[in-house]
């Protein structure tokens, strides 16, 4: 499981929201191996949200970090 905290630019949530629901539905489609569910998790009084990834194993997820660009926004 991978635990990851976002945190918004001030009146920036709800457009990051909507971007990394967007990426999801993409990630999905692309069959990422070993890729078994993500779950968003929205403050209701704050600039935060934590998404949960479940793999099928640490080997699955490291490939996938291997293999994504991360970037700062």
């Amino acid at each position: 499981m991978w635990i990851n905290v976002f945190t918004a630019k001030p009146g920036k949530l709800d457009e990051l929201v909507a971007t990394q629901a967007e990426e999801l539905l993409n990630f999905t489609g692309k069959g990422v191996p070993g890729w078994i569910s993500s779950r968003w998790h929205r403050s209701v009084d704050s600039n935060k949200t934590i998404m949960i990834t479940t793999f099928e194993s640490i080997e699955f997820h490291k490939s996938w970090l291997k293999k994504m660009t991360f970037r700062k926004t």
